[in-house]
């Protein structure tokens, strides 16, 4: 008997122990659980994978050959497979990997994944996902995820609703989408996206951990998740819905590019260049959302009318916040008749050793190319100020404990090539290129030996009337690529995904789980020896 009553306890503490190990899973979300199917791209085979790849394909030739093309203006189809494990977020999927969607050598690419799933017809719900990149010589890669309501399969649909965010320095990047409700069909497709800005030798955007959550109930019965590749036989997929033939797309930043240093409190202004990718020529508003800070800018905005296939800089009037630090503001373009296009980021950092931009001036959107003005104002020369940080943890962000860097070479050029050079001795800086005329430069960086840029090696400057900028370049010693974080930015806000205890806290709750069964079978043993000892 007493034997018995032992057996069951050990046993009974083992189930606890056990239950104890097994990893901890994040609670559902308060209106339901992740929709969709494979959102880790964790199944083994791809050929599993309940995703579909989507590409967009361009050869554009040179304007004097027929035969070279011109691999700025062209996209070429990416290839789509599984990650190296060292890519993956991170969040305990089944074969620890992401989704990569890997470029051609020394080519750019548009493309990535999709997804359609029955929600119900009126149900509201939203589509996150975290998202990586690499494009060697430090471009940047533009990652973007959207959902389309009408469950259309079109990734250049003008329904879809779109989160961006550009990323260089290899760092996953949560991107989540504003809510949307589910049409007639009862259907939505959910899309990522990958753009590297420029050719190199090897480029990819990494997708992990996605996740479409319900955030208010459907009018219809929700139905199993299913992707338009698991259709049943005969049930035809969702048409996909014409596109509104109003679209824009981000080109450039004309003046403050991401990351530019201001001075606090200061006066500037925020210009982007866009085009009109559309079928018909639009007119609207420019509209701060609500995602980060808006900077004192006023909302609406004018959006210059724009003509199919057009280019046109559309501007705001900002104010630097007057602590320092990083700030971020979404603004999102609409046509007259309220069709919201894709977002514009401004993104500044706050410091005390930025130059004070021009105060007061007026930002005047006009379209591509800008009508001839009555009279000829007199140039005003400019300047472009830079500075160089020892990017120690490799984030590419200037940090409040990282020093300036000495022995940078800082090279300035226009039109005509090289103008003027500057090396920073990591005690004087920003140093400022000044008496520049307006127009377009470029700015390339060299760091010192052992070392790595973590920024850029060349960006492009353009300098319009009251506009100074101020570039922060950034390196890191030994050479190496900054490592992946895991979960190190937000983009448009939304919660980290994952369980409550990372890999490293199961690992312990395992280890504790063995030392504990491990004990208890000894005194077990020990018991029962000394039990048939005394018989």
């Amino acid at each position: 008997m007493h034997t018995s009553r032992l057996v069951s306890v050990l046993v009974g503490l083992a189930v606890v122990v056990a239950v104890m190990t097994l990893p901890v899973v994040a609670a559902p979300q308060k209106q339901g659980g992740n929709l969709l199917q494979d959102p880790g791209f964790d199944l083994v085979a791809q050929s599993a994978w309940k995703w579909k790849p989507w590409a967009y394909t361009v050869e554009i030739m040179k304007p004097d050959s027929k035969k070279d093309p011109d691999l700025t203006q062209s996209f070429y189809a990416p290839s789509v497979l599984p990650s190296d494990p060292k890519w993956d977020h991170g969040s305990g999927g089944q074969s620890g990997a992401a989704a990569a969607v890997s470029g051609q050598t020394f080519t750019k690419f548009r493309g990535g994944l999709y997804q359609t799933v029955d929600v119900g017809k009126g149900a509201r719900v939203r589509f996150s996902i975290w998202t990586n990149e690499f494009c060697e010589g430090g471009c940047t890669v533009l990652l973007k995820a959207g959902i389309d309501p009408t469950g259309g399969t079109d990734w250049n649909s003008g329904n879809i609703k779109w989160a961006a965010a550009e990323v260089s320095n290899n760092r996953y990047v949560q991107l989540v989408t504003e809510d949307v409700t589910a049409g007639d069909s009862g259907q939505v497709t959910v899309f990522t996206w990958g753009e590297p800005e420029a050719p190199a030798a090897h480029t990819a955007a990494y997708f992990d951990d996605a996740a479409l959550t319900t955030t208010a109930a459907s009018a219809a019965p929700i139905t199993q998740a299913t992707s338009a590749a698991t259709s049943q036989p005969g049930q035809p997929n969702a048409t996909a819905q014409p596109g509104a033939c109003a679209q824009l797309r981000w080109v450039s930043d004309v003046t403050i590019p991401d990351d530019s240093a201001v001075a606090p409190g200061s006066q500037f202004v925020k210009t982007w260049r866009v085009k009109n990718n559309g079928t018909c020529a639009f007119e609207g508003t420019l509209n701060f959302i609500g995602a980060g800070n808006q900077m004192g800018g006023s909302s609406p905005a004018k959006l210059p009318k724009i003509e199919a296939g057009q280019q046109a800089d559309v501007s705001v009037n900002l104010t630097a916040p007057t602590q320092a630090g990083s700030y971020q503001g979404t603004w999102q373009p609409r046509a007259a008749d309220g069709t919201a296009m894709e977002n514009l980021v401004v993104r500044i950092k706050v410091s005390a050793a930025a130059p004070t931009a021009v105060a007061g001036v007026t930002a005047t959107p006009q379209s591509q190319p800008s009508p001839t003005p009555t009279t000829t104002p007199t140039p005003v020369p400019s300047q472009i100020c830079v500075q160089a940080f020892d990017d120690v943890n490799g984030d590419g962000q200037h940090g409040g404990d990282e020093t300036l860097l000495a022995g940078v070479v800082f090279v300035l050029s226009d039109a005509n090539g090289p103008k003027d050079s500057y090396t920073t001795d990591g005690v004087s800086e920003p140093h400022c290129f000044a008496d520049l005329a307006l127009g377009d430069y470029k700015l390339t960086a060299r760091p010192p030996a052992n070392y790595a840029s973590t920024t850029f090696d060349t960006v492009s400057v353009s300098l319009t009337a009251g506009i100074q900028p101020s570039v922060a370049y950034g390196a890191k010693r030994s050479g190496l690529a900054p490592a992946p974080t895991r979960a190190d930015s937000v983009s448009t806000g939304g919660a980290t995904s994952g369980g409550l205890l990372g890999t490293a806290g199961r690992t312990i709750l395992i280890v504790i789980g063995v030392l504990i069964l491990v004990g208890l079978a000894g005194v077990g043993g020990f018991l029962l020896l000394g039990r048939r000892t005394h018989l």
